[in-house]
């Protein structure tokens, strides 16, 4: 788990949060009338304003990003966000008239984190879990993991990550995260 320490969150605030950035979400994803460019800026807005995408590069990368070079922490630092925002914009064409429910808040001691507990629903179908682990930081709210029927999205890229490093490098992951950029 992360170990960065921040100030309480307060829990009704988190719940408030995820539910106004859920439904700002449906509501771009109901939009089938857009170009892919159109959809990513949209994506890459929702994302930059509702996630701490500097604790969640760092994460990732894990203890890898002490090895890289600064020249290579800068370029990942520039990538990270545009990669994501590639991933997540390639949900859209899947949507197919989903919610989410908010079911409750659960404090993560000793962080300060609020975790939302939400469900994934289809019209009066429960389809997943989804846990969205809030942070309070300097701007506000954010969004630090995404926990999908038990699955970690961020230990999941992290691992994922880590592959591609012992593989090729630092520079290795970087080139092809880039290679999915335009």
């Amino acid at each position: 788990m992360l170990a960065f320490s921040q100030p309480a969150i307060a829990a009704p605030t988190a719940s408030a949060f995820v539910s106004e950035l859920s439904e700002q979400a449906i509501a771009e994803l109901r939009r089938t009338a857009m170009a892919d460019t159109e959809r990513e800026d949209r994506f890459r807005r929702l994302f930059l304003q509702s996630f701490d995408v500097d604790t969640i590069a760092r994460f990732v990368i894990g203890r890898h990003w002490r090895t890289a070079t600064p020249v290579q922490q800068q370029r990942y630092q520039r990538v990270f966000p545009e990669y994501v925002v590639k991933v997540l914009s390639k949900l859209a064409p899947v949507y197919s008239g989903e919610t989410i429910e908010i079911l409750q808040e659960q404090p993560i001691e000793p962080d300060g984190d609020v975790l939302v507990r939400a469900r994934l629903r289809r019209t009066d179908v429960a389809l997943a879990r989804i846990d969205f682990r809030v942070r309070e930081t300097a701007q506000g709210p954010r969004i630090i993991d995404l926990v999908v029927g038990g699955i970690s999205l961020l230990t999941t890229q992290r691992a994922e990550f880590d592959s591609i490093v012992g593989r090729e490098g630092v520079g290795g992951l970087i080139a092809s995260m880039e290679r999915m950029l335009p």
